[in-house]
């Protein structure tokens, strides 16, 4: 979600939210964000969205 209201994600059938951890990823993602502590996805490096919440997940591309 990139819009503070939600309007970017309507009409979008599937939304897949970073997930908080614990210190430890798996799975769907299993990148961890070393500021925010959430999840990603590998897809999700690079892409131009700031999945981590502190766009470390877009740096050195």
């Amino acid at each position: 979600r990139d819009c503070e209201s939600g309007e970017d994600e309507i009409d979008c059938e599937d939304i897949i939210e970073a997930r908080k951890s614990n210190g430890t990823c798996w799975g769907e993602r299993p990148l961890l964000c070393p500021e925010s502590g959430y999840c990603i996805a590998q897809q999700w490096l690079c892409d131009g969205d700031d999945d981590c919440g502190d766009w470390s997940d877009e740096s050195n591309c």
